[in-house]
């Protein structure tokens, strides 16, 4: 039996990089230019603190201002890791979708304890096109990191002792 779950999680990885892996030779664009490019604000880790008053830190376009404290910190760590190298940025995009499909996983195991049905929905959400956006537009990643605390929170309101 738990061969058999680590052959199904394997499958799934080969099928997740399978689908996304087209996404590395990608750059920057849209938005991604004034909101992370060109934003002198992520380049520092020592705007961090900033980041969480000052919406004006969030674009280098003056009337784009918009109040998003932990992308832009998600956006500097980025920066401190990868530089201008837009296949990191995206490989950040793609590991949060990843986990974001892992907590979806234990949401429906936990709604649902049929499994089948849990794996169905997981790789709807996984493989589903409107997914290639989140991790393709870099600017997008405001919407995985919303999925992802939202799916966190919910985890952990439905793992907790005493709840059914």
């Amino acid at each position: 039996m738990a061969l058999k779950k680590h052959i199904a999680w394997l499958i799934f990885l080969l099928g997740f990089i399978a689908c996304y892996w087209r996404v590395f030779p990608g750059d920057f664009h849209y938005d991604d230019y004034h909101s992370i490019r060109w934003n002198s604000w992520i380049v520092s880790l020592s705007s961090a603190g900033r980041f969480f008053s000052d919406p004006g830190c969030f674009s280098a376009e003056p009337q784009a201002k918009m109040y998003r404290p932990i992308l832009l910190l998600s956006y500097a760590l980025d920066y401190q890791v990868y530089g201008w190298r837009s296949w990191g940025w995206h490989l950040s995009n793609l590991l949060l979708h990843f986990f974001n499909c892992l907590l979806f996983f234990q949401i429906l195991l936990r709604i649902f304890p049929n499994r089948t049905a849990s794996w169905l929905g997981m790789l709807l959400f996984a493989f589903h096109p409107v997914s290639g956006e989140n991790i393709n537009y870099l600017n997008c990643r405001s919407s995985l990191l919303l999925v992802f605390f939202v799916f966190l929170g919910l985890v952990l309101v439905l793992f907790t002792p005493g709840k059914k």
